[in-house]
């Protein structure tokens, strides 16, 4: 088992991680953001122009452009943090 008495993470345990992490608040940040815009359309719909308040293709769109910036996001630094070397990290610190 990765990480117990002195056994170093493996770069794909360390990635596995942290992209798990960052894939649980982008889910938890889409559905609630999803939520709010349900609930707001009414509310908003003076200002949009052209769309339907609950246009199913923007609705989608939008969820899929957002999660994947996010998870782009969160994909960089678990990246860098796969090449850090684990005693080094420790040592300076």
């Amino acid at each position: 088992m990765p990480g117990t008495r002195g056994d170093t993470p493996l770069a794909a345990d360390i990635l596995n991680l942290m992209m798990r992490q960052s894939v649980a608040v982008v889910a938890l940040g889409l559905l609630v953001g999803l939520g709010a815009a349900l609930l707001t359309t009414g509310a908003l719909s003076g200002y949009l122009f052209g769309i339907a308040p609950n246009d199913p293709l923007t609705l989608v769109t939008v969820v899929l452009v957002l999660a994947g910036v996010a998870l782009l996001a969160g994909y960089v630094p678990a990246r860098r943090a796969t090449a850090l070397d684990p005693v080094e990290s420790m040592r300076s610190e």
